[in-house]
């Protein structure tokens, strides 16, 4: 009788024993696909980012070779926007590629603080390459710092821009920066048309969704989901809103992080304080 019990423990503490480790490499399974996710990612995002960039070398090249003009101005315009998609790209090579991020199994979010009127001017810069729009900046209610990721954030704001830029018509797109009544940063992205259907608004942040417009405009459908998923590593949000006037606006809200850690760990992220 004792034998019969002594052997059903040791059964049952094999079975146990089993069971853990069953859960322990189910878990390292789903570490890793995570992981790959998140890496997968993070180089679709970096890759948006290059091909924007080598759009407009291309274009500034091409128009260059194409239609070469004695006009001095037009050619020095045409060397600045290569210039600075060449800085953008090289600030791209540094500040992501070169990275730990790609060594840690979620996004590490790097907050320091901001200097929102540059940030905004920079992110913004991207209109002034546009022959087809015209720049309206308007920072005069922005606060001076915000703690955010600054690489994650310019990369995120610079997404909407891009976004206007290839999907407006000819007019003006508008940059702000601004509180809302909560005290969240809000960044802004606004145009003057043509709009969008409720059917583009329902799916626009999906990865790779565009809208009807595709056959018009050059992209890869990963600019606003990139947006929106930087916006929410850091606890905020992008929303799209359809404007009187027939035009969009895309809000990027950013809470104020609660009091520093100095690893907290969130849903989607790290986050390191500096």
């Amino acid at each position: 009788m004792l034998s019969e019990h002594s052997l059903e423990e040791r059964v049952r503490q094999r079975t146990e024993e089993l069971l853990r480790s069953r859960n322990a490499l189910q878990a390292a399974l789903d570490g890793e696909r995570l992981l790959r996710r998140e890496q997968r990612q993070f180089f679709d995002m970096v890759n948006h980012e290059f091909r924007t960039l080598l759009t407009v070398i291309d274009s500034a090249a091409t128009e260059q070779a194409m239609f070469p003009d004695s006009d001095v101005s037009a050619q020095v315009g045409r060397a600045t926007q290569i210039r600075r998609a060449c800085r953008r790209l090289t600030a791209l090579v540094e500040n992501y590629l070169v990275s730990e991020r790609l060594d840690a199994l979620r996004f590490w979010l790097r907050i320091s603080q901001a200097m929102v009127p540059a940030l905004a001017e920079d992110a913004a810069q991207l209109v002034h390459w546009s022959n087809r729009h015209r720049l309206r900046l308007l920072l005069q209610d922005a606060p001076a710092t915000w703690p955010c990721d600054p690489t994650l954030i310019h990369m995120a704001l610079s997404n909407l821009v891009d976004n206007a830029v290839k999907h407006a018509d000819a007019g003006e797109i508008t940059v702000s920066a601004q509180l809302d009544g909560e005290g969240q940063l809000e960044l802004s992205v606004a145009d003057e048309g043509p709009g969008l259907s409720p059917e583009d608004v329902s799916h626009l942040f999906g990865r790779f969704e565009r809208g009807d417009r595709v056959d018009q405009t050059r992209g890869f459908g990963l600019g606003l989901w990139v947006a929106r998923r930087v916006a929410r590593l850091h606890g905020g949000d992008v929303r799209v809103t359809l404007l009187p006037d027939g035009g969009t606006c895309f809000t990027l809200t950013l809470p104020r992080p609660s009091q520093p850690q100095r690893r907290a760990a969130t849903h989607d992220s790290m986050v390191e304080y500096s």
